[in-house]
C-alpha cells in the first residue's frame, strides 16, 4: 500500500506528506524533487523545455513509485493533467492504496506558497493562475481520490494526524514499518 497526496500548489502535499511518513516511518518522497533530480536541472529549466517533457518524467516517476508499496508519496499539483497519471492513480486505490485529495482554498493556498521557489505555472498573476488551475483540476482530483481531506492554516503534523486517523477508520489500514509488522 501507498498513500498519495494530491492537491493544489501550496495544500501542504511534501509537508504533510514528510509528517505522515514520520508517523508511519515509511518512505518519503516528493515527486517533484524525484523529477529534478533525475533531470538533473530544475523544474523550471525543464518547463523551459516544455510542459509535456516534465509531465514524462513525471509519469515516469509516478509509475515507479506506485510500484513500490509502503510509501508516501506527494505529487506535484499538476499530476492530475496527464490521462495515464489519471488512471495510475485510480488503478492504485483499486489496488488498495489511498490516494488523497488535500483540499485547499485558494487564499490559504497562496499564503503557504507565497515567497517559495520559482513555480513555472503560477508566474505572472499566481492568484489569477491559480484560481484558474483549481477550477481546471479539482474535478480530477476529487475522481483520481478515495479520500478527501479538507486543509486549512494548521501546521502539517496536525493534518498528518487527522489522516492517518481517518486511514485507520474508513480505509481499514493498519500502519505498519518497514519490516512488516503493526505499529
Amino acid at each position: 500500500m501507498s498513500i498519495i497526496l494530491i492537491g493544489l500548489p501550496g495544500s501542504g502535499k511534501s509537508s504533510v506528506g514528510k509528517a505522515l511518513s514520520a508517523l508511519l516511518r515509511w518512505e518519503f518522497v516528493d515527486l517533484d524533487e524525484e523529477v529534478q533530480r533525475r533531470a538533473g536541472t530544475s523544474i523550471a529549466q525543464i518547463f523551459a523545455r516544455g510542459e509535456d517533457c516534465f509531465r514524462e518524467v513525471e509519469a515516469n516517476c509516478l509509475r515507479e513509485w506506485l510500484s513500490r508499496g509502503d510509501c508516501v508519496i506527494a505529487t506535484g499539483g499538476g499530476v492530475v493533467e496527464t490521462p495515464c497519471n489519471r488512471r495510475d492513480l485510480m488503478e492504485a486505490t483499486g489496488r488498495g492504496s489511498a490516494v488523497v485529495f488535500l483540499d485547499v482554498e485558494v487564499p490559504e493556498a497562496l499564503r503557504r506558497i507565497d515567497g517559495t521557489a520559482h513555480r513555472p505555472l503560477l508566474s505572472g498573476g499566481a492568484e489569477q493562475n491559480l484560481r484558474s488551475i483549481a477550477r481546471r483540476r479539482t474535478q480530477w482530483y476529487r475522481q483520481c481520490a478515495n479520500l478527501h481531506l479538507k486543509v486549512d492554516d494548521r501546521p502539517a503534523h496536525v493534518h498528518a494526524q487527522r489522516l492517518c486517523a481517518r486511514l485507520v477508520a474508513e480505509a481499514d489500514f493498519e500502519p505498519r514499518d518497514n519490516t512488516g509488522g503493526a505499529h
